[in-house]
């Protein structure tokens, strides 16, 4: 005798759906209850014990992620007021709670990755395969506004820095210790202390130790590098310290155009005299 044919089963109506989510809203289940679902869902019980994927369903799957990004409209309708967490943020406790199952994570505990695992992972995000590839300024997700140099000025540049450190001949202005006796880079500093002003005429290379002795006493050593600044402008010489050779205009190596700022230097020197009661 043939079977009859089973009646399609009626699909809920959308509106019961969303008002059967709605009435979930807010609502938790209770431990006991989260402990019987997961014992339900356990060992022989899950729908997926013993099975695994095949490698042809591994790469679909894959290739689902890879090949279809979100589209802009998914995006913006997953992103900012539409987003379920938009204006909210954790509590204390909450953020506690899930510190502590972070550092007790027993399946995470002591789990290392394979220098070929690392090494797969480093590859998958090089070069134009990393998300943030090729953006710059505006268009990168960190995008601050151009702060990176704050509080320094942008001008106040590795070029820049460089140009001070050979006008003054490689040498702290202020110990003579010579570059090549150091560990490092001649530090460029401010001599009115505002990181702002970039103004050749307002830096001087220091040696690490003098450039640490010069955050104390400011008003000491700015009106100190300033006067010899000043000495050095009108002697037409190269260095700042009384025990250099002056009146030499061959020692002195010319600003870069993009760092040379308006005005004499001379009477720009003179000016910061004046404020600082030098002259």
């Amino acid at each position: 005798m043939p079977k009859k044919d089973k009646k399609p089963r009626s699909a809920k109506p959308v509106a019961q759906l969303a008002a059967a989510q709605a009435g979930n809203v807010g609502r938790h289940r209770s431990p006991e209850t989260r402990a019987k679902i997961g014992e339900a869902n356990r060992g022989p019980n899950h729908p997926m014990f013993g099975k695994h994927h095949s490698d042809e369903a591994r790469a679909k799957n894959r290739a689902a992620h890879l090949e279809v990004p979100l589209s802009p409209e998914r995006c913006a309708a997953m992103s900012g007021p539409n987003s379920p967490r938009f204006g909210k943020h954790h509590s204390e406790e909450t953020k506690a709670k899930q510190r502590e199952a972070a550092m007790s994570n027993k399946y995470a505990e002591g789990c290392v990755h394979s220098p070929e695992a690392q090494a797969k992972h480093r590859a998958a995000s090089l070069g134009p395969k990393n998300p943030q590839w090729g953006k710059k300024g505006p268009e990168s997700p960190t995008w601050l506004g151009g702060i990176s140099r704050h509080p320094y000025a942008w001008t106040f540049n590795k070029e820049l820095k460089e140009e001070v450190r050979r006008r003054d001949g490689y040498k702290c202005q202020l110990c003579g210790v010579p570059q090549a006796e150091c560990k490092t880079s001649l530090p460029v500093h401010h001599i009115d202390y505002d990181k702002k002003n970039s103004d050749p005429v307002n830096l001087v290379a220091l040696c690490k130790s003098c450039h640490s002795k010069t955050n104390k006493n400011r008003k000491h050593w700015a009106t100190f590098f300033q006067s010899l600044a000043l000495e050095r402008e009108l002697a037409g010489g190269h260095s700042l310290r009384h025990d250099r050779p002056a009146g030499n205009r061959a020692n002195v190596l010319p600003v870069h155009p993009q760092h040379k700022y308006e005005g004499d230097a001379t009477a720009r020197l003179i000016e910061h005299a004046k404020d600082s009661g030098i002259t």
